[in-house]
Formats: C-alpha cells, structure tokens, sequence
C-alpha cells in the first residue's frame, strides 16, 4: 500500500476498533494473563510509553526497533521499541514517547507526528503500564544512537512483520520452568515479550487495513 493512504487509513482507528488482548496473546509468554486496570492500579504500576515510529524508507514502509546494551536489568539485552518511562517533568505519555525516541535514536520530537494510542500493556517483571503509540516521519532520517542505553537500531518492514515465516518460538527459563515461547524472529534478532505482544496488535491492524482495501477493491 502507498505511504500516505497506509497513515490515512491508520489515522481512522479508535479505541474501539482496536483488536486489544485477543491480538496481544497471540505473541504472549505462556501463561500470561489479561490484567485489569483495577489489578494494575493496586499494583502502583509505574507508567511509560514506547512509539512505533513509521517511515517511507528504500522503497518499504518500515519502523524502528532498538537493541539494549547490557546492564543490570530484567530487560538487558532485549529488543524493544523506542520510548521508556514516564518523568514527572513530562506533559503526558505522548511527549514522554517523542522525549525519549529523540533520546534513543536521535529523532527529533518535533519530527514526530503521533497516530493514535494502541491498547494498554502491564509488563509483571518491571511493573510498568505501557501506552504504545503509532506514528511517523514525514521523510527518513538518520539515526543517532544513545551509547549508553542501545546497541544497535534496527530497521523492521510492515512487509516483514506480516510475514508469517517469522512468527515461531524459542524454548525459554521462565518462573523457573521450561517453555516454549512465542517470538517474531528477524534474521537473528529475536523479540518477545512486551514488545512482541505490542507487535502482534499492530500486525493484527495492518492485516485488517489490507483486508479492507482489498475488499474495497472487488
């Protein structure tokens, strides 16, 4: 689909028409539950926001993906989306999402045009509450990575994400046991948990946009 009529058609999602949990769960650790906003408020949920930031790049539409550097951290080494916690200097998750994608990857804030919310995610491990956000570039641009934080910024086509020869699982210790975990697999670069969770509801998304426009199309 052209750039711009794939951000139009993005632009026209609500709340309610967002596939929420049921796309989530498709890419969700075993036994991993749906939690409530009631649950999640008793559990004093620290809140932060991640972007998936589109772009118009070498003939793809594609997004970003970060690689942490290691450090002490339940996320060390993890792919994640740009974006991270909120501060109290902060306005409010989505200025919290652009602050921290111009930190990370060098993208400036006012480069950024913010989409719409997706749906809400508790992270258990960091007890974090996760706003993703979509949005987008105008036009490419480079990268600058934070040394401290990335190791690397990766490139992920929304011709990749709906692939599903990249859909599969790796055996993984969790909760002191073994199983088998869903994961979206890139070349060698495995993502699982929250972000391939956030992932899955995007991919579910673009399914039904170019659904959609095929029906349209009949």
């Amino acid at each position: 689909m052209e750039y711009t009529l794939f951000i139009k058609k993005l632009t026209q999602l609500t709340q309610e028409k967002l596939p929420g949990w049921d796309a989530q769960k498709q890419l969700s650790v075993p036994l991993r539950k749906n939690f409530t906003y009631d649950e999640v408020v008793k559990f004093n949920a620290k809140t932060a926001s991640v972007l998936i930031l589109l772009q118009y790049k070498n003939g793809k539409i594609c997004f970003p993906v970060t690689l942490r550097n290691s450090y002490e951290g339940v996320h060390s080494d993890q792919v994640s989306l740009p974006g991270g916690k909120y501060e109290d200097t902060d306005k409010n998750v989505i200025f919290t999402a652009k602050r921290e994608t111009a930190e990370e990857i060098g993208i400036p804030e006012d480069k950024i045009k913010i989409i719409s919310p997706l749906s809400q995610l508790y992270i258990p491990p960091s007890n974090f509450l996760v706003t993703p956000f979509l949005g987008y570039l105008d036009e490419p641009l480079l990268y600058k990575k934070d040394e401290v934080e990335v190791k690397e910024i990766i490139d992920i086509s929304i011709h990749d994400l709906l692939n599903e020869n990249h859909i599969t699982e790796k055996s993984m210790d969790l909760y002191g046991m073994e199983f088998n975990v869903p994961i979206f697999l890139f070349n060698n670069l495995i993502i699982w948990g929250a972000t391939a969770m956030i992932l899955s509801e995007f991919r579910v998304i673009v399914k039904n946009i170019l659904e959609n426009q095929y029906e349209a199309r009949k």
